[in-house]
């Protein structure tokens, strides 16, 4: 971004030098340039949690199935106590506070 608005790291006293590069007005030039970057980083932003809670959740269904023997049988298990079986089946508490913010 920086690079595009002719950003002079020598004159940062000058508190317009930050908006002293070759775009005078949002145009296709600028969109071609900068509009795509901006656009690329904001799909990204909003995919990657869901990309991390899906790994996550194929990951403990992954263990859940090993758990079972590598059956459907959700009554089968290889736990030895009530503990063990209830912490691989019931999963991590929800950050409600932090999810929903």
């Amino acid at each position: 971004m920086y690079l595009n608005y002719g950003y002079d790291p020598k004159a940062s006293s000058d508190p317009n030098s930050l908006f002293g590069g070759p775009y005078l007005d949002v145009n296709n030039d600028w969109y071609l340039i900068s509009g795509s970057v901006i656009i690329i980083v904001v799909a990204q932003m909003m995919f990657m949690p869901q990309i991390f809670i899906m790994i996550n959740s194929i990951f403990i269904s992954s263990i859940r199935f090993l758990d079972t023997g590598c059956t459907c049988n959700r009554k089968k298990t290889k736990k030895v106590s009530q503990k063990d079986y209830e912490d691989l089946y019931t999963g991590p508490e929800f950050p409600l506070h932090i999810r929903l913010a």
